[in-house]
């Protein structure tokens, strides 16, 4: 779900900016009024067999039906949001973008704990994810500050807005295969130690993807909207890849000079075995981030193929690690390997 409405967000933002290139409010309104009934609707759709499979979730998960029957009344909520979220994003909001995201996690947080520690368990904490989303879509309202009344957008809208999901939706869940897989083919073809080891230290390198995303977000719109009046925009590219550059650059070389310190300090003496991997782990995880704001970049611009390029490299990542990953050594060869190509 998450892919698919940061994908939604994305691209809405996107849409936004160029349209507020030519002045056009009421393309703007439109799309957002468009945009949110969908979002609503495909919500629904998700929502009513998610629901009615609780009981088969909640056994497969050993749990109770009720937490998946509450978490199912969040997924029109989240959608809707998504599209908010992207309309602040292509208007510039960010202040209020932050916010939401801040409130969100501390609405979440805070009725969490209450609702452990009253009883109410997994049930109580998904209705603190749906509060939360609520809190976070209360906030949102500026999104539409300044717009005339929205009616239903045109047919090319829609088929514009479709295609650039799609893409946006490919580029992401690609970026998430390539940051993921090792540690699930791992955690299947290994032993648990050395799958505790993987897992060690991909939690190290996942810092260096979550730094790049705010990043990333905030290009979306720009190069957009720089693109559309024809202003040079490969300036904000080198930018952020030199931001990127300097961050992954310094994690890695403490990586790689340092790595029995790192995973000692972090996860204690038993991984410190696994201290060769971290620096070339660190490096591989580098030139993913590096491939994924370029990838983005384009996507920027209205080109769907660096998303299903994305994409096409994770699913061969997956191919080269399940036949070809005898070792531990030999998996992050693999990730070097297609990330540097990517």
């Amino acid at each position: 779900t998450s892919i698919v409405t940061t994908a939604v967000g994305l691209v809405i933002s996107r849409m936004t900016a160029v349209r507020l290139v030519d002045g056009d409010l009421q393309a703007v309104a439109d799309l957002r009024v468009g945009a949110r009934r969908a979002a609503a609707l495909v919500g629904v759709f998700i929502a009513i067999p998610f629901a009615l499979l609780a009981d088969t979730l909640g056994a497969s998960f050993r749990m109770a039906a009720e937490p998946f029957i509450v978490l199912a009344v969040s997924f029109p909520i989240y959608l809707v949001l998504s599209v908010e979220r992207g309309i602040l994003l292509g208007r510039l909001q960010y202040p209020r973008l932050g916010i939401t995201y801040v409130v969100e996690t501390a609405v979440r947080f805070a009725l969490s704990v209450v609702a452990v520690s009253i009883g109410l368990g997994s049930a109580g904490i998904a209705g603190a994810i749906v509060v939360s989303f609520v809190a976070a879509w209360a906030l949102t309202r500026p999104a539409g500050r300044g717009l005339p009344s929205g009616r239903s957008p045109a047919g090319a809208t829609w088929r514009e807005l479709a295609a650039a999901a799609a893409a946006a939706a490919a580029a992401l869940l690609g970026q998430a295969i390539l940051a993921n897989s090792d540690i699930v083919v791992v955690k299947g073809s290994f032993a648990p130690e050395a799958a505790g080891t993987v897992a060690a230290i991909a939690l190290v390198g996942r810092a260096l993807c979550f730094a790049s995303t705010s990043l990333t977000m905030a290009l979306f719109p720009v190069v957009a909207a720089r693109a559309e009046r024809g202003e040079p925009h490969r300036r904000l590219l080198w930018l952020i890849l030199a931001v990127v550059a300097v961050v992954c650059g310094g994690m890695t070389s403490v990586a790689w000079l340092a790595p029995e310190f790192v995973l000692g300090v972090f996860f204690g003496q038993a991984y410190v075995a696994g201290a060769g991997l971290l620096g070339p782990y660190a490096l591989a995880i580098s030139m993913l981030v590096g491939a994924s704001v370029i990838a983005m970049y384009r996507l920027s611009l209205g080109h769907p193929g660096s998303g299903y390029l994305t994409f096409v490299a994770g699913v061969v990542l997956v191919f080269g690690l399940v036949l070809f990953a005898d070792r531990l050594a030999a998996v992050v060869q693999i990730m070097l390997v297609v990330n540097s190509a990517l």
